[in-house]
């Protein structure tokens, strides 16, 4: 009996981590400028919570996705190359 197995390229993944990353930042970096003009412009507080929440979201999936991106890099290096 023979088992087929696919190799996965990690390679891939370790990429559109990269750029999630970077598409997080922008996201964090535009909530945070929305709050900010928020505040200035004196709205309803509602309104500053909405982008508060948008930071916390941003915040959470920058997490989740560095924890991916270590996980697919440490293995990569343990990984030897073929």
């Amino acid at each position: 009996m023979s088992r087929h197995t696919q190799k996965i390229d990690l390679t891939d993944f370790q990429d559109h981590a990269e750029i999630s990353r970077d598409q997080i930042k922008k996201l964090w970096a535009l909530f945070s400028q929305i709050q900010f003009n928020l505040k200035q412009e004196k709205v309803h507080p509602s309104t500053v919570q909405l982008a508060e929440i948008g930071n916390f979201l941003a915040d959470m999936w920058a997490y989740d996705n560095k924890e991916l991106y270590d996980q697919i890099t440490n293995q990569l290096e343990e990984t030897p190359n073929e």
